[in-house]
């Protein structure tokens, strides 16, 4: 919603995080997001819940919030366990430790008890030393046959770079 999108937001700097949609197009999730928000609706003796009323913005946080915790007690969610690469530098560490304990999750020193792993972003373009080389750095693929003018060894090492590192994505989720 567009709520989220500024209060919850990439730039926002509030502890509290957006409600994924995929809880929206699940029946028993759904239930629970309306209850709460009725409940919370109750509580605070609203006649109708209006997200653009600038006067509420701190109780639609907090309705959030419990929406969170709501999800959580009925076990469709679980606390985020972060697991830091040691490629990160210690700014990055510092900067991304403070959000994730901001945020409710834990750090974990083992990578098997993560649920999710940073890693450090790969650089955004090929080097010339990366170029120069017969093997592409990321797959090992061989580019000294014919037809792999430098332009096209970035272009391959550029792109071979980004989808390893899941297009950019900083944080990788462990499945299962």
């Amino acid at each position: 919603s567009q709520f989220q999108e500024d209060h919850l937001g990439v730039e926002s700097t509030s502890e509290y995080v957006r409600v994924p949609a995929r809880y929206l197009y699940k029946a028993e999730t759904l239930a629970v997001i309306l209850g709460t928000i009725f409940q919370c609706r109750a509580d605070n003796n609203w006649r109708k819940i209006d997200f653009t009323a600038t006067t509420r913005v701190s109780k639609h946080l907090e309705m959030i919030q419990n929406i969170w915790d709501a999800l959580m007690e009925q076990g469709y969610e679980r606390k985020r366990k972060v697991f830091l690469s040691e490629e990160l530098d210690k700014d990055a560490q510092d900067k991304v430790k403070n959000i994730i304990l901001t945020r409710g999750g834990e750090i974990v020193s083992r990578e098997d008890e993560a649920s999710h792993i940073v890693h450090n972003y790969p650089p955004k373009t090929a080097t010339a030393e990366e170029v120069s080389s017969n093997c592409c750095p990321c797959c090992a693929l061989a580019l000294d046959s014919k037809g792999w003018s430098n332009a096209n060894k970035t272009n391959h090492i550029n792109s071979c770079r980004w989808k390893k590192f899941e297009n950019g994505v900083l944080v990788r989720l462990i499945s299962g």
